[in-house]
């Protein structure tokens, strides 16, 4: 904010906790009386109680943490012309290929589980998760996707089925809609159905679209 006397674009995504250039979390509410921010408000660079945001300690994360590394592919989906982002690794790189609706849904559908029978905060799936609890569920999403994939590549068992969001992965491979969305959704309904020995079976990804003509 001192910086650039804006706000950013993709600060307005959900799963964007992080600062991808300062590699430090973002904030939804003021430390001092624990209202949560508003766009709409009467100034831009100190909450309503007095306090300015140059006064707050940033809670500072490794280059290579979750969010940070989340947010930086994100930053390169929306302004691809301003990001200096490179992939750490093949996972990041095929992460980065997808639409931003896509990535959203992943992390979601792999975080959103703590273990089987319980979730982040109360409600439904469709609730908007604050920024915290945002950031459990990118730590958790994140990384439960890059251990499937590493297990599917290295041709081990996968650990994590039990925690997936199954209900939402069904939409996701059906709902999917672009030719790299598609792709994807193809290969994670494939794999997931041999490493379930056929216990989950997805369908087809795509069906919308063929719906549409």
């Amino acid at each position: 904010m001192a910086e650039d006397r804006y706000c950013r674009l993709s600060w307005d995504l959900q799963f964007v906790c992080a600062c991808h250039i300062h590699n430090c979390s973002l904030i939804d509410r003021c430390p001092q009386c624990g209202r949560y921010l508003q766009w709409m408000r009467p100034f831009l660079q100190h909450c309503n109680c007095g306090l300015a945001w140059r006064k707050i300690l940033p809670n500072e994360h490794a280059s290579n943490a979750a969010n940070v590394r989340l947010a930086s592919i994100f930053q390169q989906k929306i302004r691809p012309a301003n990001s200096s982002f490179i992939p750490l690794d093949s996972f990041e790189a095929t992460l980065s290929e997808l639409s931003v609706d896509a990535i959203s849904k992943l992390i979601w559908i792999f975080g959103f589980k703590e273990q089987t029978n319980s979730r982040i905060g109360p409600g439904q799936s469709q609730q908007m998760l604050r920024t915290e609890q945002a950031s459990i569920c990118i730590e958790r999403g994140y990384f439960r996707l890059k251990a499937f994939s590493c297990a599917v590549a290295s041709d081990r068992p996968c650990t994590t089925l039990d925690s997936i969001n199954l209900a939402g992965l069904k939409a996701f491979v059906r709902d999917a809609d672009s030719i790299s969305d598609i792709r994807f959704a193809q290969w994670l309904s494939r794999e997931i159905t041999r490493q379930s020995a056929g216990k989950h079976n997805f369908g087809s990804s795509g069906q919308r679209q063929l719906y549409l003509f």
